[in-house]
């Protein structure tokens, strides 16, 4: 559980860095003066995103046409209309910060972001850096996917990467319908939700008191259940077996390793998935 602490010690920190509040908070970050303000467009997106987000949303789907967009828009009544964005296209990378560097704010800020990118868009790299935004993938695809949150969550539907990664404290991870080879959960609380056909090769949650929850949809969708707590529950509705102290469906090919303090699993079967 060491992996837990470390995770609530960085999201603490962050949290004091960047968090809105009524002290005031001092936002800032390394080559200011190469950002601009506003949002952007362009004919092509680049290979990769690196987002730093307070609060609000954040959403990345396929658009209508071939143009690349990241919009803002604002969702608080206490936002004030002069804090747009900052953003630095560094090579291959779109850089996209909440604000200005070396602002200080007193206000609660909530913004929303949505990025439209065009149709068979493949990234090499999502990063995604945030206090309190929510963050909704749909039909991304990347090879490397890593969200850090404080307390938001991840929604990824219709997505495909070979490696996610999520960080968090409170916030859920909710999967459906997406193409992973390995995802890697690490939270204090907050469920992880799965629905699929297929389930990643290797599938890691570590967390305190957060649920896990798998639909499959899918009765060739073999795994091997390795799960450690000391008071969760599990329950599934599949004809497993227990084999050298780890639980079995079909072929086992698929690795899911879980550990809890007090969070529980429960894995329905494709009849109950219908």
């Amino acid at each position: 559980m060491k992996k837990l602490f470390a995770v609530l010690l960085i999201a603490v920190m962050a949290a004091m860095t960047l968090c809105s509040c009524s002290v005031g908070v001092n936002y800032t970050y390394d080559n200011a003066s190469k950002y601009t303000a506003g949002d952007v467009s362009s004919d092509e997106a680049p290979k990769n995103l690196d987002i730093d987000w307070v609060s609000g949303r954040i959403r990345i789907e396929y658009g209508k046409d071939d143009k690349f967009t990241a919009v803002e828009k604002i969702t608080s009544t206490s936002t004030t209309k002069n804090a747009p964005m900052y953003t630095w296209l560094d090579g291959d990378t779109l850089r996209i910060k909440f604000l200005n560097s070396g602002r200080t704010f007193f206000e609660t800020f909530s913004k929303v972001l949505t990025i439209t990118v065009p149709k068979d868009t493949k990234f090499e790299k999502i990063n995604v850096n945030s206090v309190s935004a929510d963050v909704i993938l749909l039909d991304a695809e990347a090879k490397n996917i890593n969200i850090d949150v404080v307390s938001g969550s991840l929604t990824a539907n219709g997505c495909a990467a070979k490696k996610l990664k999520f960080n968090a404290v409170s916030g859920g991870l909710h999967i459906s319908d997406s193409t992973f080879d390995s995802v890697k959960s690490d939270s204090i609380s907050g469920v992880v939700t799965y629905v699929g056909n297929t389930l990643p090769a290797d599938f890691d949650i570590d967390t305190v008191s957060g649920m896990s929850v798998f639909e499959i949809r899918s009765e060739n969708c073999g795994f091997t259940l390795d799960f450690n707590t000391v008071s969760g529950s599990k329950t599934i509705d599949l004809p497993v077996v227990e084999k050298d102290g780890k639980t079995v469906y079909g072929d086992g090919s698929a690795n899911v390793n879980i550990n809890s303090v007090s969070g529980g699993i429960n894995i329905s079967s494709p009849q109950k998935a219908e």
